[in-house]
């Protein structure tokens, strides 16, 4: 039996979606919007949209043109115009579709009995626009003053799936964003191919009474990094690096166990969590922490790889569209990163190679933008095939080395080039 391709089945199912009279109902601005012929409907709109959010808008035009053989011309101004009749949502949409579809159609990895997830947030700088200062506020610095949002987002460490993200005001509350995040995850609980528990993982700006106490009503298993010296008197008074406490809140009775993980140089963290098995030993637990860097990749992806930050427009809309398609390009990449598992597998056995090799995502990310337009116009299957064998061709000629146990202290100036140039898909 032919394994499921999933990137193809998802590609197949987004086609199917924005082609549909009532995602497009939905979506649109207006109700008279798209109720007369045009040059580009809505769904080649949509594929327009997701091309142009991390390309040139004019180079975006002239492929499409290439690609989707109907249209002749299409002005830069016309599809600014066009794309202020759908709603940012659309893509939001098409972004979670991939995600969720991926859990029903892909072999995705767990950790034992577990789906691990982080949630971290992030500031990513907007353009200097009033109207983008009056909708996501800014922040003040020695230099002057830059709009900027917090970014949120609900990431699989192991399967690298944006499974859900906001994009708020640069004031937002992060607790507040990730209890937003964890209602998500808990409706789709029933839907759990695997039937695996759901282990969030969270660094030290996130534990409190009140968000604890919704992890637990919605039987949700945490790890959360604290600040022993600053954090619950339960917590302070810990002698031992291995605890059970117990804590009376507004919210009710709280349980949990602390523990003091030992980091080298006679540092340690302190980790809350409601796991009490007692095989998860303070290695395991440090172990299980650290996959939390995963989501700090991931946003070194979205910024540096994908350029999040280098919107095609400067509405606060365009703004939204395009960090929606940027989580749509990081799912896809995902799927790629599945599906192709075995043959990175296969390789690496063949050849014996000192450092085990993986997909390169500069590389594969910059074939699928290219690919973009050929996959999702059309419904052809042979050609969708087609596009997935280019793509896995691309990819075994720049496979890199992981090398294990590398430590680089953290930048905390900023840079004065923004973006890196090793990093650049375009």
């Amino acid at each position: 039996m032919t394994p499921t391709i999933v990137f193809i089945v998802l590609a197949k199912k987004i086609h199917k979606i924005i082609n549909n009279i009532k995602f497009m109902e939905k979506y649109r601005m207006h109700k008279h919007d798209f109720t007369r012929k045009g040059k580009i409907g809505f769904a080649e709109l949509c594929i327009l949209i997701l091309k142009c959010s991390k390309r040139g808008i004019h180079a975006g035009l002239i492929e499409f043109m290439k690609e989707f053989k109907k249209v002749d011309t299409y002005s830069d101004s016309a599809f600014c115009q066009a794309r202020k009749k759908i709603k940012y949502e659309a893509f939001k949409e098409i972004s979670m579709v991939v995600a969720n579809g991926f859990y029903q159609e892909a072999d995705y990895k767990t950790y034992g009995e577990y789906r691990v997830w982080a949630i971290d947030g992030s500031d990513i700088n907007l353009p200097n626009t009033e109207e983008v200062r009056e909708e996501f506020g800014a922040q003040t610095f020695k230099h002057g003053v830059q709009n900027q949002s917090l970014v949120s987002v609900l990431y699989d460490v192991l399967n690298h799936v944006v499974l859900h993200a906001v994009m708020a005001r640069q004031d937002a509350n992060e607790r507040v964003l990730a209890s937003e995040h964890l209602s998500y995850l808990a409706k789709l609980k029933n839907n759990n191919r695997k039937n695996q528990k759901e282990l969030i993982l969270m660094d030290r700006g996130y534990p409190c009474e009140e968000l604890i106490s919704t992890l637990q009503s919605l039987d949700l298993y945490f790890v959360i990094r604290s600040n022993k010296k600053t954090f619950w008197r339960e917590v302070r008074d810990i002698c031992t690096n291995d605890a059970v406490i117990q804590r009376k809140s507004k919210f009710g009775l709280i349980t949990v166990r602390v523990l003091e993980v030992p980091l080298g140089n006679g540092k340690s963290e302190t980790l809350i969590t409601n796991i009490m098995d007692d095989k998860f030993t303070i290695s395991t637990f440090s172990e299980i922490y650290h996959m939390r860097w995963g989501v700090e990749t991931n946003y070194d992806v979205l910024k540096q790889v994908l350029q999040v930050e280098n919107f095609s427009g400067k509405s606060p809309l365009c703004i939204r569209q395009d960090f929606y398609a940027t989580t749509f390009l990081i799912n896809l990449l995902a799927c790629i990163e599945v599906d192709t598992a075995d043959e990175v597998k296969n390789i690496n056995i063949s050849h014996g190679y000192t450092h085990k090799r993986k997909m390169n995502i500069t590389r594969t990310l910059s074939v699928l933008k290219g690919s973009v337009i050929a996959l999702l116009v059309g419904n052809s299957p042979t050609k969708k095939e087609k596009i997935f064998e280019y793509i896995q061709s691309e990819l075994k000629k720049t496979l890199v080395p992981v090398r294990p146990g590398r430590s680089f202290p953290r930048q905390k100036a900023h840079p004065a080039l923004k973006f890196s140039q090793n990093q650049k898909t375009i």
